[in-house]
């Protein structure tokens, strides 16, 4: 947030790392307003974008953020993502892993 205060004009990582940090202290809300903008509303920001949607009861909007995202990622696992991720908390990744399951990413 500190870097987009700094560059109002940031390049749109900025709001893919921002939805991505949101996403992981638990601020879903954010997260899902972040990752909807027109800078960073694409393929792979709707893997977390589902996520937020689901932890926040947006069932609907969250199932149909999978399924975009699983359309361009056929292959995409829960537990195939997990296994190559190193969180130094577990709880971080359980975060992630029970919003993937609850927007209806499959295991």
């Amino acid at each position: 947030a500190q870097a987009l205060r700094l560059n109002p004009h940031p390049p749109d990582w900025y709001y893919w790392n921002l939805g991505l940090a949101y996403y992981a202290a638990g601020r879903y809300a954010d997260a899902a307003e972040t990752l909807m903008r027109d800078e960073v509303y694409r393929l792979p920001a709707k893997r977390i974008l589902a996520a937020s949607l689901a932890r926040l009861g947006r069932d609907a909007e969250a199932h149909e953020e999978a399924r975009q995202f699983l359309a361009g990622n056929p292959g995409f696992t829960v537990q195939g993502w997990a296994a190559t991720q190193h969180f130094r908390d577990p709880a971080t990744l359980k975060r992630f892993t029970d919003g993937y399951l609850a927007a209806g990413l499959p295991w």
